[in-house]
C-alpha cells in the first residue's frame, strides 16, 4: 500500500508530572514488545517510527519532542527528561523576583539538555538545516492574555499563521507552569508574547491533535490509532479548607483537568476500536506536579496497571493496529460526526475490498480476506488467525 495513503497513527501525552514518567514507561512496554517480536534490541525501535503525529502539553509535550522529533529511544529520552525535571526549581512562590529565577534556571537546564541531543539553541521547531524524522509533532502552551486558547508550536510546516520558536523556548513554554516559574517572553517590545504552561480545557490535547491531524493528512484519511496516555488518575477534588491557599489548590487542578476530555472521547468514540486510552488508575492519586522524588512507586504503580489481563489485550490489539496501519474510520467521521456514536462498518477499507474483488486465485482470496480480519481486532479474529493454519 502506498505510504501516504496508509492510515495513520497518533499518540497523545497528558499534561503531567511526575506521572509523565509512567506514560514514557507504557510507551517503553509497546516498545519492548515490538523489539521482541522482531528479535532486536530495545534502544534500536523507536516510538517516532510507529507513529505519525506525536503532541502533548507540559512534560508530555517534551515527552513528544523527545521521542517524536528528536527520534531517541525509551531509555534516552527518559534520561532526558528525568535531566530536565530532577533539576529545575518544583517549589511553588508568589514572589515575582523568584519566579523569574526559576525561569532562567529552567532556561538554564533545558539548555543544556537540549545541546547534550546535538540540538543548537538557535534550532527552530521547524528548521530547514534540519531533516526531522516523518513523525510530527506539535506541542502546546497558552498566552498570559488568553490561558482558555492553546498556542501550538509545530515541527513542520502549515498553511496560515505558525508560531514557529525555538526548541528551547518552546520546551521551556509548555513547562512554565505559572505557580513556579514566571512566563516565557519572546519577542522584546510592543509585540512581545507571553507564555505559559497548560491551557484550560487542553491539558489532554487528544482532541487538538485529532483536529491537528485533519490539517496534516485530510480529513478523509483512515486511522489506525489513537493512543492517548494519561499521567494517573487524579484523586477527587476537594476543599478541605476554606483558606486561600486551599482555594488555590483546587482552582489550579480543576484547570490541569484531563480526565474530563478523556471521559467525553470516551463516550463519543466508544465504537471506535482505533482509540484507545491508557492511564494508572491506583496509587498515583496523591502524586503532586513536582513530587519527582518518588519515581519508584510511579514504577510499581504503572507495572500493576500493566499487568492488567485487560489492558495486556488493549495494548496487543493496539501494537497490531500501529503494525497494520488499516483503519476503518476517518478522521472526518471523528471530528464531525453529528450523532453522539460513531459507528464504524463491518465492510472491508476499499484497499482490501478491492484485493478481495481481484483475487485470480484461492491463495490470493485466503490472504486478502486474513488481512480485512486483522484489521477487525475482535476476540473472535485475533482466535481465529491464531489458528496453525493461517500461519
Amino acid at each position: 500500500m502506498d505510504e501516504d495513503k496508509k492510515a495513520i497513527r497518533i499518540l497523545s501525552f497528558d499534561n503531567g508530572g511526575p506521572g509523565t514518567y509512567s506514560q514514557l514507561l507504557i510507551v517503553k512496554e509497546y516498545m519492548a514488545r515490538i523489539a521482541h517480536d522482531f528479535e532486536v534490541d530495545e534502544c534500536d525501535v523507536y516510538p517516532a517510527d510507529y507513529f505519525d503525529l506525536m503532541g502533548g502539553v507540559g512534560f508530555g509535550g517534551l515527552a513528544a519532542l523527545l521521542l517524536g522529533h528528536l527520534r531517541l529511544d525509551m531509555d534516552k529520552a527518559i534520561e532526558a527528561l528525568l535531566n530536565i525535571a530532577t533539576t529545575i526549581p518544583s517549589t511553588s512562590s508568589e514572589d515575582q523576583i523568584t519566579l523569574e529565577e526559576n525561569t532562567k534556571s529552567l532556561f538554564k537546564v533545558v539548555s543544556e539538555v537540549m545541546e547534550d541531543c546535538g540540538i543548537a539553541l538557535d534550532v527552530k521547531m521547524h528548521d530547514k538545516r534540519v531533516s526531522p524524522p516523518k513523525c510530527k509533532v506539535a506541542i502546546y502552551a497558552s498566552t498570559t492574555a488568553n490561558l482558555s486558547h492553546s498556542v501550538t508550536f509545530r515541527t513542520y510546516p502549515r498553511c496560515g499563521l505558525n508560531t514557529n520558536l525555538a526548541i528551547v523556548d518552546a520546551i521551556c513554554s509548555t513547562l512554565a507552569c505559572p505557580s513556579v516559574f514566571a512566563p516565557v517572553i519572546v519577542r522584546n517590545g510592543p509585540r512581545q508574547q507571553k507564555y505559559v504552561g497548560g491551557v484550560h480545557g487542553a491539558n489532554n490535547p487528544t482532541r487538538e491533535l485529532l483536529k491537528e491531524a485533519g490539517s496534516i493528512f485530510g480529513e478523509d484519511i483512515h486511522v489506525a490509532q489513537i493512543l492517548s496516555i494519561g499521567a494517573g488518575r487524579p484523586r477527587v477534588s476537594h476543599l478541605d479548607q476554606a483558606t486561600l491557599a486551599g482555594v488555590n489548590r483546587v482552582l489550579e487542578a480543576l484547570a490541569m483537568d484531563c480526565e474530563g476530555v478523556a471521559v467525553e472521547l470516551s463516550t463519543r468514540l466508544s465504537g471506535v476500536e482505533a482509540y484507545l486510552r491508557l492511564n494508572v488508575d491506583r496509587g498515583m492519586e496523591s502524586a503532586g506536579m513536582h513530587d519527582w522524588d518518588d519515581l519508584g512507586s510511579i514504577e510499581t504503580h504503572t507495572s500493576a496497571y500493566m499487568d492488567n489481563p485487560t489492558i495486556q489485550e488493549y495494548i496487543e490489539a493496539s501494537l497490531q493496529r500501529l503494525h497494520g496501519r488499516v483503519g476503518l474510520v476517518t478522521l472526518r467521521e471523528i471530528n464531525y460526526s453529528n450523532s453522539q456514536f460513531i459507528r464504524v462498518s463491518g465492510t472491508p477499507p476499499t484497499d482490501i475490498a478491492t484485493k478481495i474483488a481481484e483475487a485470480n486465485d484461492t491463495i490470493a482470496l485466503l490472504k486478502a480476506l486474513c488481512e480485512w480480519l486483522r484489521t477487525l481486532h475482535t476476540k473472535e479474529c485475533t482466535r481465529l488467525l491464531d489458528c496453525s493454519c493461517f500461519r
